[in-house]
This record gives structure tokens, sequence and C-alpha cells, in this order.
């Protein structure tokens, strides 16, 4: 069984990773790094908005295949700046509507890592990505959450 300990090592070393290619100007694409006893498989995923339907019984079912009893995501995306509770936040969680259909200033690109051991432990890290007047990408602080809230692509248990 992966240990937290084990599982905080491949999050910094992701996150070490995910710094390069985020200031480099490339994308983070999402990645999954399942772990099981025999060590680490890499998943490469693509996301649709169609696929985004079955996204998480999908990786559930590999996460089965592979034995894996924990993973790290990591993957680039928008993220809606306002935190209160309004019609927009109800229908991005309910999934009428996606953080990349909202204007400019309701939304900012973030860099996001999920820890998870099944069903026992979950943690997430975000952090913004800024552009310099120059035009280059940089990776703000990490922050860090204890928990990983629900969400209709939020994986936690296989």
């Amino acid at each position: 069984m992966t240990t937290v300990e084990e599982l905080n090592k491949v999050t910094e070393l992701v996150k070490q990773k995910a710094k390069i290619i985020a200031e480099s100007g490339e994308e983070c694409m999402p990645v999954i790094f399942a772990l099981n006893e025999k060590g680490l498989t890499v998943i490469g995923t693509y996301i649709t908005e169609q696929s985004k339907r079955v996204y998480k019984s999908a990786i559930q079912e590999v996460l089965r295949k592979l034995n894996a009893d924990a993973f790290v995501s990591v993957n680039e995306g928008w993220c809606h700046t306002s935190r209160e509770e309004n019609d927009t936040t109800k229908r991005l969680l309910s999934g009428d509507i996606s953080v990349s259909d909202l204007p400019p200033d309701d939304k900012k690109e973030m860099v996001m890592i999920i820890s998870v051991i099944n069903g026992q432990f979950s943690e997430c890290h975000m952090a913004d990505i800024i552009k310099t007047t120059d035009d280059r990408r940089l990776l703000c602080e990490w922050k860090r959450m204890d928990e990983v809230g629900e969400g209709r692509m939020v994986i936690k248990e296989w």
C-alpha cells in the first residue's frame, strides 16, 4: 500500500515538472501517475467536453485494472475567480457550463495537482499562471488544500 510519504514524493516531483512545463510556454497536458506495489504507471489523458461525462468512470476502471492504490494527477485549466454562491457557480458545479465559457475577467489559468490514496486520503495543490509584461508565463506559489472537494470529475475512490 502506498503511504502518504511516498505519495508526497511523487507529488513534489510532479510539481517541479509542472513548473518547468508551464513556464516554458507549453501547456501542462492532463497526466495521471498511478501507483501500485510494482511502481508507477503514467497515463496520458485527453479531455473534451464530451469525454467529461464519462471521464470519472473510465479513469476509475483503469485504476482498478492497474491495481492502483493511489494516484497523482496534473492538468492545466481555467479556474472561476468568484467564490460566491451564485447562479454561475451553481451552473458550473452542475456541469451546465464550463469555466472556459466564462468571460476573461471571471476566470484565471492555473495548474492543479490532485493526490489520492484510494478511499483514505486526498489533497489538492493549485498554482495560478500569470503572464508577465513580456508575455511569459510564470507559475505562482503552490496552495495546498487538505481535502479534495466533490465534483463530477473528482475521483477519491475506485
